[in-house]
């Protein structure tokens, strides 16, 4: 008898940091697909090298809010592994790599996933994974529901000021953010 292949769903970005736009997507997906794993990525570099947090306070933050997420939910390291600059096809390439006998998804914004044909070798990435589009604020995707428009950028601004950003990120990822000092 064939084994079912294991279904991990991944969600990559720079978590800088990871707010309740990201959380709210994470457990929206979830529930949808009671069946997969999540993985949270956080981005080892930016492909567009803009300086975000240290790799592992933002690992640290995507950890939290895993744990929040429940027992399904789990960070990956790969980007770090290899090195990477946040292409979706070769993160693809080496998770399929170490994991021969799992199925992957990606969660990814309507903003994004209206622009996939412009990422590195996307038709070869249209052809070996499946998108979960979500949409945030005005932009909807695939008639799922769409997300509260949140901005990383706005958070680090408001976080450089010294505004408060409760209710914008996880309670115990806002906690330790201030704490980290990372972004003033």
């Amino acid at each position: 008898m064939k084994r079912e292949q294991k279904r991990v769903t991944f969600f990559g970005g720079a978590f800088d940091p990871p707010h309740m736009g990201h959380y709210l997507a994470a457990a929206y997906f979830l529930a949808c697909e009671p069946k997969d794993e999540l993985w949270l990525i956080p981005s080892y570099q930016h492909p567009y090298d803009k300086q975000m947090a240290p790799f592992g306070s933002r690992v640290r933050w995507c950890t939290m809010m895993a744990k929040i997420l429940g027992p399904r939910a789990s960070v990956s390291l790969i980007e770090q592994e290899i090195h990477g600059v946040g292409r979706t096809y070769v993160v693809l390439q080496a998770l399929k790599e170490r994991f021969t006998d799992t199925r992957f998804r990606m969660i990814v914004g309507a903003d994004a996933y209206a622009d996939r044909h412009k990422w590195y070798n996307a038709e070869l990435l249209e052809k070996e994974l499946d998108f979960f589009a979500i949409g945030r604020g005005a932009r909807t995707a695939e008639g799922r529901l769409a997300m509260p428009e949140v901005s990383s950028t706005e958070i680090r601004e408001r976080l450089a000021k010294g505004a408060s950003c409760n209710g914008l990120l996880p309670a115990k990822v806002l906690e330790d953010v201030l704490r980290s000092r990372c972004y003033g």
